[in-house]
């Protein structure tokens, strides 16, 4: 999970890498997440493999780091929001999205997402 915490409380997720491990009956490992998961229209691929392991990497750790190598740039901004009584947003991101972003006029914190000084 990609969590964001500000002044050292919770303030929102950004990305989950559920998942919930499941051994078959033939020994195979899945995410019975993906298995069960509601939407009968674009349902993720359910993958099953013989080692708990490999499960974990394929399903969560390298999902993890294709995600992070993408949107953790030098450009990349995080956003924080908030709405209403107590609803907020946090976002990552760049370019016109920025852009787009600040007009909405709700962001009240934007922080670099790489330091490049640390």
């Amino acid at each position: 999970m990609v969590q964001v915490d500000y002044r050292n409380q919770y303030f929102d997720i950004i990305y989950e890498f559920d998942l919930y491990e499941e051994k078959t009956a033939d020994g195979h490992f899945l995410c019975r997440m993906c298995r069960n998961h509601p939407s009968e229209t674009k349902p993720p691929k359910v993958l099953k493999y013989r080692d708990r392991e490999k499960l974990w990497i394929k399903h969560s750790f390298e999902p993890l780091a294709k995600y992070t190598r993408e949107t953790f740039t030098d450009d990349a901004v995080l956003c924080l929001s908030l709405f209403g009584r107590g609803s907020t947003s946090a976002v990552i991101v760049s370019g016109k999205s920025l852009a787009k972003l600040r007009k909405r006029g709700d962001v009240f914190r934007e922080i670099p997402v790489v330091d490049r000084k640390a």
